[in-house]
């Protein structure tokens, strides 16, 4: 970095310290978007185990007051994952776009 300006210095060392930041939270929230589905895949086979075992027209309060939590946790899984991906969407293109910088500023200028 000897040959760079104070302004490119500056950038490339942002680049340096953003660059595994960004990597790391991606990893993260692409690590969270599998375990969100894999609980919302669990939660349907759940609801369908339980409508195996019981009709809608005989099925106790209990019963069917656990049937509701589950599908408002499933409305809430979907929006949550709905937001994550869009978190990660974010952070990837973050991710380029500090690739992109660190590439431009490791490049010398003609």
């Amino acid at each position: 970095m000897e040959g760079l300006d104070p302004t490119d210095q500056l950038q490339a060392g942002l680049m340096q310290l953003l660059g595994p930041v960004v990597q790391t939270i991606d990893t993260q929230v692409a690590a969270t978007l599998q375990s969100q589905e894999t609980l919302r895949a669990e939660i349907e086979k759940l609801q369908q185990e339980i409508a195996k075992f019981q009709g809608p027209a005989d099925m106790p309060q209990e019963l069917e007051q656990y049937v509701q939590k589950l599908s408002k946790s499933r409305q809430q899984i979907n929006s949550i994952n709905s937001t994550l991906s869009g978190l990660q969407d974010r952070v990837t293109r973050l991710h380029q776009n500090v690739a992109r910088s660190t590439k431009l500023a490791q490049t010398p200028a003609k």
